[in-house]
């Protein structure tokens, strides 16, 4: 599984994905602070597909014993993602830090 997302995610903290967590701080009118450029590249899954290709693997005995790669179409910025969520949100901020020494 990639970074999945969708409706009940938590966004208390960041412990359980950062997509609930980038989401909370926008909507709270923070700074969503991104390291380095912003270029990381993250694949991301609506939780619906997550169980829709759950419940195929399931249903079919020729996906036992199976590993199976489960992604978005295609990858996303960690900068375009919360520059994303700022616009939706209509509040908050992205702000490019360097990354720790």
């Amino acid at each position: 599984l990639t970074n999945t997302y969708g409706p009940r995610q938590l966004i208390k903290h960041n412990r359980q994905g950062f997509i609930g967590w980038f989401i909370r701080l926008a909507v709270e009118g923070k700074e969503i602070q991104l390291y380095g450029d912003g270029s990381q590249l993250r694949d991301l899954t609506y939780v619906d597909d997550v169980v829709d290709a759950f419940l195929r693997a399931g249903a079919t005995d020729t996906a036992n014993g199976g590993i199976y790669n489960l992604g978005g179409p295609a990858p996303i910025s960690l900068l375009e993602l919360a520059s994303l969520i700022v616009e939706i949100a209509g509040r908050g901020s992205v702000t490019l830090v360097p990354w720790p020494e």
